[in-house]
């Protein structure tokens, strides 16, 4: 742990040297340089730094891939991107199995979140101001700017941290001895640079926070927490604060900035409870939840239930999920677990008629219809997907496992060789998309589909 302090503190202090303060004015929005014309079957910033990123933690990371889970914190990204004024620029959001409390953002628009920050949030507005400052750093261009900063640093610092940075990205071990070896600096000067930059993310942040709807008084009641240093559930928040400053004043500064945004009338998002036990559920964490409403723990109970593979304890458990999608997807998973495949689709049918593209019904649909050997029409459910860079790994594989019980061998190449793309794999990828064109079924629209997939991996290989 202190090698690893050490190392973010000389980071920090490379970036930094050249000036002790930071220039608190918006700047310009950071636009990628450069496009092509993207697939049909989906919209790709070949350019954007964030694709590579992404790809690269879903790689080498423990990237949680549960549809309902994903789709939840893309959803909660994107309300918080909408008031940013850059809701056109790429952005990619993903929770991490990690039990530290933390969350980072990084060049292209991709936030990582761990496991642990959501299950000790206690509100979904809590979770959102964590998001909303991380946000702020990636349109504030912080990274960007510290790079630009560090240019004007001596040659050998400037060119040590630039490749600490390159290979760190590959290989985190060595990025860091690199960065380790570039000690020249002034660390009082990076903290305070690494403050001022805090600071902007806190009040960028918390206008995000308060203008998409939830409740601005979250950022302090996280930050609180932090700083009172007392609840045991917050005891592994090290590395947080080790690249997140805390100070009174920054404290001071967000309460007070909080409480000009007025009495907050909306209500929170009670589904987060659902989610957040899922999350707890799925990673097997031993942390302590608290604030969880006594009509979750059946659910928690069935969720519990489900994942020890025990499906008839958790239909019994919950048997009247009511409208609330999250139990109606635990239940339609565990009827198709104990293939009561007709009584998925009964219980799923009316929900996918009102939200035909939720992933989290499309999959325990499209499985139930071919477990009842209605393959043709499993496969029509799954193919109306429209695919994109954050479509889960899980759909991914539920489309190849329905395309090849439906007899559609080149869309089952093509399934497996979209999972390749969306970890990096490019060169399985394009041995899969070659076999896909090989396969004598495939409509004109399809094969335009695998030979555009080609060019994309194709381009990303190239070093």
């Amino acid at each position: 742990m202190k090698t690893n302090l050490l190392v973010a503190s000389l980071l920090v202090a490379i970036i930094g040297s050249a000036s002790a303060e930071l220039n608190l004015e918006l700047p310009e929005t950071f636009k990628p340089s450069g496009t092509i014309a993207p697939p049909v079957a989906e919209t790709i910033d070949f350019t954007s730094l964030g694709v590579k990123r992404l790809r690269a933690v879903r790689k080498r990371s423990n990237v949680v891939e549960d549809p309902e889970l994903s789709n939840w914190i893309q959803g909660l990204g994107r309300k918080l991107v909408a008031q940013t004024g850059q809701s056109s620029s790429p952005f990619y959001f993903v929770i991490v199995r990690n039990d530290d409390v933390n969350a980072y953002a990084t060049q292209g628009g991709l936030i990582v979140i761990n496991s642990g920050l959501i299950l000790r949030s206690d509100s979904e507005s809590e979770l959102a101001a964590v998001v909303a400052h991380e946000t702020a750093h990636v349109t504030q261009r912080h990274i960007d700017r510290m790079i630009e900063q560090a240019k004007r640093n001596s040659v050998g610092t400037t060119a040590a941290m630039l490749a600490g940075l390159i290979v760190g990205s590959q290989d985190p071990t060595a990025g860091q001895a690199i960065v380790t070896s570039a000690l020249a600096v002034d660390a009082h000067q990076s903290l305070t640079f690494s403050r001022a930059a805090e600071t902007e993310a806190d009040r960028e942040g918390l206008r995000i926070l308060a203008n998409a709807g939830f409740n601005p008084q979250g950022m302090p009641a996280f930050l609180r927490k932090l700083a009172d240093g007392v609840d045991p559930r917050y005891a592994d928040i090290s590395r947080y604060l080790s690249s997140h400053p805390m100070s009174n004043q920054r404290f001071n500064d967000v309460g007070e900035r909080a409480a000009r945004y007025g009495r907050y009338n909306g209500r929170e998002n009670s589904d987060f409870f659902y989610y957040r036990e899922k999350l707890r559920q799925l990673t097997r964490s031993a942390a302590q939840v608290e604030n969880t409403p006594a009509s979750i723990q059946k659910y928690a109970s069935a969720q519990q239930f489900l994942q020890q593979g025990a499906a008839h304890q958790a239909i019994q458990t919950l048997q009247n999920p009511g409208n609330k999608m999250p139990e109606v997807v635990l239940l339609a998973n565990a009827y198709n677990q104990v293939r009561q495949y007709q009584q998925t689709i009964q219980l799923v049918q009316p929900h996918l008629a009102r939200s035909p593209a939720e992933e989290r019904l499309i999959i325990p649909m499209a499985e139930a219809l071919a477990g009842l050997n209605r393959t043709e029409e499993a496969w029509k459910l799954m193919a109306a997907v429209r695919l994109n860079e954050q479509t889960s790994l899980e759909l991914l594989e539920s489309r190849q496992s329905i395309a090849s019980q439906a007899r559609k061998l080149g869309q089952a190449y093509y399934s497996i060789a979209e999972r390749n793309i969306r970890i990096g794999e490019y060169a399985n990828a394009i041995t899969q998309l070659k076999l896909a064109l090989k396969q004598p079924e495939l409509t004109p629209h399809e094969r335009q589909d695998i030979e555009q997939a080609i060019y994309r991996a194709e381009r990303f290989k190239k070093p």
